[in-house]
């Protein structure tokens, strides 16, 4: 019985996995990785928003902080798989490998919080109008086609039955459009 409900155990965490890789494998190399860059740009933002530079440096210090913070996270989150690939190989007791798939459970949800809170702490920094700048900011940056691969990406219409034209060349993907 035991060895009934490890074996469904694991099968659920490698397909979980599979699936996992298969989902982001689908969408293909990233142009850089995202501890390289910075969610928000700073510089960028201090300009349309028109930030002071004491705005500036609170959120830069802010941002450090959160960033530092996600790194330490993930560290965790990445050790903790680590370990959980560990006692799979080494036939481990189920409640054993439960209580690390539950662990990383729970770390992957402080990495969450962490980002959420990151982004919230940003809006005590901003006047109300910036905000509102910043609100249209965001909702204009999915308006816009983003290169990616060799062809363009439209953004998403609001219509069912709607497939992704990646890698289309334009002339290809206004053929697509028109149909």
């Amino acid at each position: 019985m035991k060895r009934k409900n490890l074996i469904s155990v694991v099968s659920v965490v490698l397909l979980t996995l599979m699936a996992t890789s298969l989902v982001s494998a689908q969408w293909g190399p990233r142009p850089m990785k995202r501890h390289m860059k910075p969610r928000i740009d700073i510089e960028r933002l201090a300009e349309e928003l028109g930030l002071s530079e004491e705005q500036v440096t609170k959120i830069k210090a802010e941002q450090f902080a959160a960033r530092k913070s996600q790194i330490e996270l993930g560290a965790k989150v990445k050790i903790a798989e680590l370990e959980l690939r560990t006692l799979l190989d080494e036939n481990a007791e189920e409640r054993d490998i439960e209580a690390k798939i539950k662990e990383i459970g729970e770390l992957k949800t402080q990495v969450q919080l962490a980002r959420m809170q990151a982004r919230l702490a940003l809006r005590k920094y901003l006047t109300e109008e910036q905000l509102q700048q910043l609100e249209e900011l965001r909702r204009d940056r999915g308006r816009r086609p983003m290169r990616r691969g060799r062809g363009w990406r439209e953004p998403v219409p609001e219509k069912q039955g709607f497939e992704p034209d990646f890698g289309l060349e334009p002339k290809e993907l206004k053929k697509r459009q028109e149909i």
